[in-house]
């Protein structure tokens, strides 16, 4: 009986997996300051830049008030330097036009000396609006961090643990304070996988895949990955792969197991046969039997994966190949075969 190859079908893969936040943040103190209020617990949803945590930070105050102050003094500096700036320039303009006229109505030091001032009078209105944009610094700078006596939420999600409570010195972060609040996104989560050397080459972007979890052992949920670290780790020789998930229902949770079917097409294009039809020479080569014109032939072949009922091939078949599944009598090299039309046993 003769045969022809058949498609290679693909192959499925069981792998261990397990759910993380999309987003999470351990929230710090910007600034050293004592808690006043913690407006969220564990469990609560925020969004994001709502206020999470209000600190309170005596010494800042009156820090701005004293550069506020600065900013006026300096802004009145100024002023003062514009305007001495405009004498010293009428008295120079006046004397050069002075002798001018009247040659020996000013000596020439007069007007050098005016010059002088003139420069002097410049300089100081530089250096002014130098202080003052120096004292414009610190306002925005204590104004900043200002602002950040209030903690706020970076993303839509949850608050996942809480390490402070009112009256609490926080720390700044900069400073090696703890964190005051853990926030998780949990609309989307990751669904990591540890993927194995040898399915790591067959490993897509866009790869289907079916997965179960223990809280829910009757519902499939459907997906396919969306992104892999195309490298492997050099403890366990696997390869990161995460999959994107949306849980707007909230059925899943950071932290939880999953079992994940991956549908892998890695014998896309490749041709398969019975595994019993694959035998060795003495020589150890791998080769099925074949016909060609009518002539018994054995055609060497390269096994890309044999799982003891079909055999992928991956050289040295063609599709229109024709295959002896079975024979009444062992076969030689170069025997001439004849094809029953009826039944399509080889005779």
């Amino acid at each position: 009986v003769i045969t022809r190859p058949e498609p290679a079908a693909g192959r499925d893969v069981e792998l261990p997996g397990s759910f993380e936040s999309y987003e999470q943040a351990l929230l710090y103190a910007r600034v050293t300051g004592y808690v006043a209020k913690v407006a969220v617990d564990i469990g609560d949803r925020v969004t994001r830049g709502m206020p999470l945590v209000h600190l309170d930070i005596p010494e800042m105050e009156p820090a701005l008030g004293r550069a506020q102050a600065d900013v006026i003094a300096a802004e009145a500096a100024l002023q003062k330097a514009r305007a001495q700036l405009d004498r010293t320039l009428i008295t120079h303009k006046r004397l050069t036009e002075l002798q001018t006229r009247e040659h020996l109505a000013v000596t020439q030091q007069d007007v050098d000396m005016a010059a002088a001032d003139l420069h002097v009078a410049e300089a100081t209105v530089r250096s002014a609006e130098a202080e003052i944009s120096v004292a414009g610094a610190k306002v925005k700078e204590l104004a900043a961090l200002m602002a950040y006596a209030v903690i706020r939420a970076p993303f839509d999600g949850v608050v996942a643990q809480r390490f402070i409570d009112a009256g609490t010195l926080a720390i700044s972060g900069a400073d090696g304070g703890i964190p005051v609040l853990e926030v998780m996104r949990m609309d989307r989560l990751r669904l990591v996988l540890a993927v194995p050397e040898p399915i790591v080459p067959h490993t897509r972007v866009g790869v289907s895949v079916e997965i179960t979890v223990d809280a829910y052992p009757d519902q499939i949920f459907h997906a396919s990955v969306t992104r892999f670290a195309g490298h492997l780790t050099q403890d366990t020789r696997t390869m990161r792969t995460e999959i994107d998930m949306d849980d707007q229902e909230g059925l899943l949770r950071p932290g939880m197991y999953a079992t994940v079917r991956l549908h892998l097409d890695e014998e896309a294009g490749r041709l398969s046969v019975p595994s019993s039809l694959v035998r060795q020479d003495g020589n150890g080569e791998t080769f099925v039997w074949t016909i060609r014109d009518g002539f018994a032939e054995k055609k060497a072949v390269k096994i890309a994966r044999d799982d003891g009922i079909s055999a992928v091939i991956q050289s040295g078949l063609r599709p229109e190949t024709l295959i002896v599944l079975e024979t009444p009598q062992e076969l030689h090299e170069g025997q001439p075969v004849l094809i029953s039309e009826a039944t399509g046993e080889v005779r």
